[in-house]
């Protein structure tokens, strides 16, 4: 069982590259919450630094890796890789007792990303590319923007 992320609030500066407005470079920082559903066990904050770089097929920073392999900017796929950590240590709570500690690893996969006037939808399917955990997912994500004029 992962740590949940609560929230988390980035600040980012943006500088595009002078010879390829198409390639970017991204420097900031948060702050990361993480509930964990562990008894006994304490909900954890941590500092998120950031840095990362966006070409028009490519991205990477230090949540992951993505190629686009096809596609545009209303529909794309993409070969994706990400580190997946395990923020749970049995030294957290009593309530582990027992489990072993819970290591660190790389997912690699596919993800699919639709964006349209409603908002954007992506599907991610990855699996543990060092065979930790020997495990997969798949995650779909629905982002929608709403107005705030509309609401108050």
């Amino acid at each position: 069982i992962a740590a949940i992320i609560s929230s988390v609030f980035a600040l980012a500066a943006t500088c595009a590259n002078a010879q390829n407005v198409e390639n970017k470079w991204s420097v900031g920082g948060g702050v990361a919450y993480f509930s964990t559903p562990f008894k006994g066990a304490k909900n954890k904050t941590v500092p998120l630094p950031y840095i990362g770089y966006e070409s028009e097929k490519f991205s990477a920073s230090i949540l992951g890796l993505s190629y686009r392999v096809f596609g545009d900017e209303n529909f794309s796929v993409s070969a994706i890789a990400s580190p997946r950590f395990q923020l749970v240590d049995p030294k957290d709570s009593t309530f582990m007792t027992g489990m072993s500690k819970r290591k660190s690893s790389v997912d690699i996969g596919v993800s699919a990303a639709l964006k349209s006037d409603f908002g954007a939808f992506n599907v991610d399917i990855v699996t543990d590319a060092l065979s930790v955990h020997k495990g997969s997912q798949v995650s779909a994500i629905i982002h929608s923007h709403l107005k705030l004029e509309n609401w108050v």
